[in-house]
């Protein structure tokens, strides 16, 4: 087998290693019955390239290379990843591209050595450590959480680059990596590498960028609600006393009326008068959701928002203990929430169909949520996750989920005959 053969074979350990790496695969994520698939899966594949080796000659395997290993690769990590579509062929196309730093390397040892092929085979291993260390250490983080949070669309824009490559790759070199013998025209021939490395590291950079100002933008526009809902509840508190003192002014008032009423045993008179009474002061009350102050807030601000478009809001908040929370982080979740249920009301069209829930309670000494609302157009659930494909949409769940998961709590988003239900635990 000559060394183009080794090295095409040796690939696939390190395509493997880098796509688990950049799909955030690990054991505790994977479930058993997948498992068993990849297995059987991998055995067909392992066959099939045994076979083609054994009955065709080097070059016929390389020309197969796309069909025998790369979409293997993909329907491989189809079975145990979370990410599926344009996504995981992103990924895919970038292992790939990334591939060409230690390739690169490896034909420069092999040149060096004067074709020697352990020399070739210690700069591979190398070289692999080299990138591997690279991709786990600098890359990943930031990669995972542009597959997490970057839209559907976004990533048949930046899949140009790395089909654009490939193409050039194959038709270059067409996995022949045997074929320079001298450093003539090579270096000309990496500058597209660096290049299209070069571009990586700034998609994924500038994408994280954006993202963190537009949840700044997010928490920006919390912060303006909480103070719409502070003044509000301070207009409310003003007319209240305004109230109190018209009652302490007309209180004497009263009293003389309902002494008339005693007197002259007009009984039915004075009750009916005391019941109007309660019932005036009963409207001026100041609505309490909650003991915590800054949520109240949140909570006054969003029902007022939702009575102002003729939907029925209900609220129930037992819980009581906040003490392991950010406020800010709770006011986020709970304003997003609500941001986007009052959204989706508004657009049913009949008055009496508009409605949301809301339960906060303490459970097994964690914070549970319970959101239900009423919806005219059916939500899109892409991996359990409502999107949205609207420029500017979608990125108050993303700042919901990032508070969830910060501590390490559950979710769970379902629509289901006209009620999209959201429900947290953490």
């Amino acid at each position: 087998m000559d060394q183009s053969a080794i090295l095409t074979l040796l690939l696939p350990i390190y395509g493997i290693t880098t796509m688990a790496g950049l799909l955030n695969i690990n054991r505790s994520n994977l479930k058993k019955e997948n498992v068993l698939k990849l297995v059987i899966f991998l055995t067909i594949a392992i066959i099939v390239n045994v076979f083609v080796l054994i009955n065709f000659d080097t070059d016929v395997y390389r020309k197969c290379y796309i069909f025998l290993i790369q979409i293997p690769l993909f329907f491989g990590f189809r079975i145990i990843s979370e990410f599926r579509g344009i996504k995981l062929l992103f990924t895919l196309l970038t292992t790939i591209t990334l591939a060409s730093l230690p390739v690169n390397f490896v034909v420069i040892c092999r040149i060096l050595a004067n074709n020697n092929a352990q020399f070739m085979m210690m700069g591979f291993i190398l070289s692999f450590i080299i990138m591997i260390f690279l991709v786990f250490k600098l890359l990943r983080t930031s990669y995972i959480y542009m597959l997490k949070w970057g839209e559907t669309k976004m990533f048949w824009k930046f899949s140009i680059i790395p089909i654009l490559y490939y193409i050039y790759g194959y038709l270059g070199s067409g996995y022949n990596f045997v074929q320079y013998n001298s450093f003539d025209n090579y270096f000309v021939q990496m500058i597209p590498n660096l290049v299209v490395f070069v571009s990586y590291i700034l998609i994924i950079d500038i994408f994280k960028n954006v993202q963190e100002k537009q949840l700044l933008k997010n928490q920006q526009d919390l912060m303006l609600t909480q103070l719409d809902g502070t003044t509000k509840q301070l207009e409310q508190i003003r007319m209240l006393e305004k109230q109190s003192a018209i009652y302490r002014h007309d209180l004497r008032h009263h009293m003389n009326y309902l002494n008339a009423c005693i007197s002259e045993n007009k009984l039915k008179e004075a009750t009916d008068y005391i019941s109007q009474t309660f019932d005036a002061m009963d409207n001026i009350k100041l609505e309490q959701y909650s003991t915590n102050e800054p949520m109240n807030l949140i909570l006054s601000s969003y029902v007022s928002k939702a009575r102002e478009q003729g939907i029925a809001i209900e609220i129930s908040v037992t819980a009581m203990d906040f003490e392991r929370y950010h406020i800010t982080d709770l006011c986020s979740l709970l304003a997003n929430a609500l941001e986007n249920a009052i959204k989706s009301c508004a657009e049913v069209e009949r008055d009496d169909e508009r409605h949301i829930y809301l339960r906060m309670y303490n459970k097994n000494h964690k914070l549970c949520i319970h959101i239900a609302n009423c919806y005219a157009i059916e939500p899109t659930l892409e991996l359990g996750i409502p999107i949205s494909h609207k420029d500017g949409h979608g990125i108050g769940v993303k700042s919901m989920i990032h508070v969830i998961e910060k501590y390490e709590g559950i979710y769970g988003f379902s629509a289901k005959d006209g009620l999209f239900t959201f429900q947290v635990s953490m």
